[in-house]
């Protein structure tokens, strides 16, 4: 019995040295695995990302550089996603780009007219002849809108919808000017108001002491919430205000001594239309 004993556990620990050996070569096979796979690009984008707005019927060319990061031949730029459908880019193929140089392709947008408002997304690439990838892909954003643009107002923005433009009224003492866009259909009305900001006051400053207590945010509300935003690179602030069964979303952004108000409502059983956001990342102040 000692002796048969003897013999499993010899088997045993044979197994177990098996195991201990055989674990030990997966370390080694996974542990330079995980250096391998780091994407190291060759190429680098000169721009996080690419945010575009064109109206139907309309086109644009945007110039879009990248640095190679070592020498690089063959290479090819492709774009990718359903923004392939209305864009393309020139040139598509680099035969050589040193070390160190930064060169550039067009991305040629061409919106057909007709084409549905709303946002396209898509990516450019860039790979080797042989299909490696030489860069990571550069996020491309396409807002399809119609152009709005006030030298007065000095503000340009594209509404996702067919809209009509009226003057927008209002008693303030500090009110310049304002609009109010009438869209058709389902979607909400859009309004933006100028105001005086002569004390040139950040925004959530210009709220509580010059707007909060005058209007119906506060008045009527029965629940808001404010958070800081920003549009076109300006400090804003986003009030959303319930109000007998509706939701009042306003964006303030100050530029300079002039405050804007952006606000659209929806009833409050129906999300704030993506769109009103979409149209916010288009507003240009001139």
């Amino acid at each position: 019995m000692w002796g048969v004993n003897q013999s499993r556990s010899r088997a045993v620990l044979l197994l177990g040295g098996g195991i201990i050996i055989v674990v030990a070569m997966m370390l080694l096979l996974i542990a330079p695995s995980a250096g391998h796979g780091k994407f190291k690009p060759s190429i680098v984008w000169q721009q996080a990302s690419v945010d575009v707005a064109v109206a139907p019927n309309e086109t644009q060319d945007v110039l879009v550089a990248f640095t190679a990061l070592k020498n690089v031949t063959d290479a090819i730029v492709r774009m990718d996603g359903a923004i392939s459908s209305v864009a393309s880019v020139t040139p598509r193929t680099f035969k050589k780009i040193k070390k160190g140089q930064t060169t550039s392709v067009t991305m040629h947008i061409a919106v057909p007219s007709g084409t549905p408002f709303g946002r396209i997304e898509g990516r450019l690439q860039i790979f080797e002849r042989g299909h490696a990838t030489l860069a990571k892909p550069l996020p491309v954003r396409l807002t399809i809108g119609r152009l709005f643009e006030d030298s007065e107002l000095n503000v340009s923005m594209f509404v996702l919808s067919e809209f009509q433009v009226d003057e927008l009224q209002s008693n303030r003492p500090d009110f310049l000017r304002g609009k109010i866009f009438m869209i058709p259909g389902d979607m909400p009305n859009l309004s933006l108001a100028v105001y005086d900001n002569l004390g040139v006051l950040p925004v959530d400053t210009w709220y509580d002491t010059v707007l909060r207590d005058e209007e119906y945010s506060v008045r009527d509300s029965t629940q808001q919430s404010l958070r800081a935003t920003s549009v076109s690179g300006f400090p804003a602030l986003e009030v959303r205000s319930d109000i007998l069964g509706h939701t009042y979303l306003r964006t303030l952004v100050v530029v300079g001594n002039r405050v804007y108000g952006f606000e659209t409502t929806a009833p409050d059983y129906v999300e704030i239309p993506s769109s009103y956001y979409s149209m916010l990342e288009t507003v240009s102040f001139e």
